[in-house]
Formats: structure tokens, C-alpha cells, sequence
């Protein structure tokens, strides 16, 4: 779990930084990197990368290989194609940077639910804790819903806290901006806003977890598949809680560094850069 989430983390500042203001560039990564997930040896040999994501394109490919190696064919083919929605997100993310258009609060939601990557931590789960819920479970409303209310909390959490930190490199698809744009409002107002929405979300997503031994004993769950739904969904819960305090805590976000730093390790220039 712990390769993973600093997986996500490096795609998304190699993302931030030279590949996020060159189109081939983008292009050709996410291309690189998604190939691993189908299976069977990529067809991209190494030296024909360019020579910022070779790395990159190798920790892709071992994560994967251990991550996929003991689950089962159909965790696989959901799984590689969670991992390849994430990185499809970093073209559209950079396309609505260049662009320096605010979206609309339909879209901003449509793409931010593919941004989070919560979706490739809930299977990771699965992978973790080696269990396996059955489609069946995974495509029935009320888990799909408590899926959405969960990255739609962190989301609206992540974007305040991130807000300056992505204002000072041009993003425009922060909830912040999206509501400040479309209101017209200043931005304390606009925060509170969003933590009116951070709550009433919040209260849904509890009742639905309180609610979850009864909505599996109506869809005829065993006991294993009932134990399993906890496991999934405390999984949701743990991970609102580390994200959250994640936000508080790290320097990525924090007040006073320099706004203006962009990511430059995994650049084609700068070799990786000295940390204290």
C-alpha cells in the first residue's frame, strides 16, 4: 500500500511538471505507463522512452507485476483498468490547465472523481487484505454510492487545502475556484460552503455505513461476503482519516513555502534535487 500511494504521488508531480505542459510528452507517459497494466510483455522497449519516464515506466511495471500476481483474472482486468482511468485524468487535467478555463461544477465533479485515484487504493485493498467482493457487490448501488461520497469528501477537502499551492502553477479544477467562478463570492464564503458540503456528505456516509449489515442480509450476502463489505467499506473510512490528517500535515500544502516551486525530479534535465 505504501508503494502504491507513493506511486500515485510521483505520477502526479511528474505530471505537475514537464509533462504536464507538453501534450506528446503526456501522451506518450500515459501510454507508456498503462501498457504494463494489459498484461503480457509491453510493447515499448525502454531505450525508445524518453529518458524522464524510463524510471518511472519500470516502478509502473514491478508494482503492477507484484500487485496483480496473486489476485484473480477478473481483480486484474478492473484493477489495470482503474489504474489506466487515473492516468488518463492527467491528460485531461493538463488540457483544462492549458486551456486556463474553470469548469463547470458537473465537470469539475466528472473529472475529479477520476483524479482522486480513491479507486485504485479500494482495490489495493482487496489486494492487501486478500479478499475479493464479487462484481455483483461492486456494482450494486449503495456501495457504488459510498465510493462516491468518500472521494467526493476528499476531494472537497483536498481542494481547500490545496488551493493556493495548485493557483500558483495554473490549475483551474479546484472546487474553490470552480464555486468562487460560478458565484461570484469570496473565498471564506466559499469555503464554508464547502464545509456545509463536507458535512452533510459526511452524515450520508456514516448512515450508509451503519446501514450496511442490513442492505447486505436484503441482497442474501453469506456471512463471508457480510464480513467482507465491513472490511471494504472500514477500508473508506480509514482512508478519510489518513488523507485528511495527510492534508493538515504535510509541506506540500503548508502556508509560507514558495508557491512558485514546481516538481523538477523525473525531469529529462535535473538530476534528483538535494532534500532536507
Amino acid at each position: 500500500m505504501t508503494d502504491l500511494i507513493t506511486w500515485t504521488a510521483v505520477c502526479d508531480d511528474f505530471f505537475d511538471g514537464a509533462a504536464g505542459d507538453d501534450p506528446d510528452l503526456a501522451g506518450r507517459a500515459v501510454a507508456a505507463l498503462a501498457e504494463v497494466t494489459r498484461g503480457g510483455r509491453p510493447a515499448t522497449a525502454p531505450a525508445a522512452l524518453p529518458a524522464a519516464l524510463r524510471p518511472l515506466r519500470a516502478a509502473t511495471a514491478d508494482l503492477w507485476s507484484r500487485s496483480a500476481a496473486p489476485m484473480s483474472e477478473p481483480w486484474r482486468a478492473r484493477a489495470g483498468h482503474g489504474w489506466r482511468r487515473f492516468l488518463r485524468s492527467f491528460l485531461a487535467e493538463a488540457e483544462a490547465r492549458g486551456q486556463g478555463r474553470i469548469p463547470g461544477l458537473a465537470d469539475y465533479l466528472a473529472l475529479r472523481r477520476e483524479t482522486m485515484a480513491m479507486y485504485v487504493y479500494l482495490d489495493a485493498v482487496e489486494r492487501a487484505d486478500r479478499f475479493e467482493l464479487p462484481a455483483r457487490l461492486l456494482a450494486d448501488r449503495y456501495l457504488r454510492r459510498m465510493a462516491e461520497l468518500q472521494i467526493d469528501i476528499l476531494a472537497h477537502c483536498n481542494d481547500v487545502h490545496s488551493v493556493e499551492h495548485e493557483e500558483a502553477r495554473g490549475d483551474t479544477h479546484n472546487l474553490v475556484l470552480v464555486l468562487e467562478h460560478r458565484r461570484g463570492s469570496p473565498r471564506a464564503e466559499v469555503i464554508r460552503e464547502i464545509q456545509q458540503r463536507v458535512r452533510l456528505l459526511s452524515e450520508e456516509f456514516l448512515a450508509g455505513a451503519a446501514g450496511l449489515d442490513a442492505h447486505g442480509a436484503r441482497l442474501g450476502c453469506t456471512a463471508a461476503e457480510r464480513a467482507d463489505l465491513r472490511r471494504y467499506v472500514a477500508a473508506m473510512a480509514r482512508q478519510l482519516r489518513v488523507t485528511y490528517d495527510w492534508s493538515l500535515a504535510t509541506v506540500r500544502y503548508t502556508a509560507g513555502r514558495d508557491r512558485d516551486l514546481r516538481p523538477v525530479y523525473l525531469s529529462p534535465a535535473d538530476p534528483l534535487p538535494a532534500r532536507t
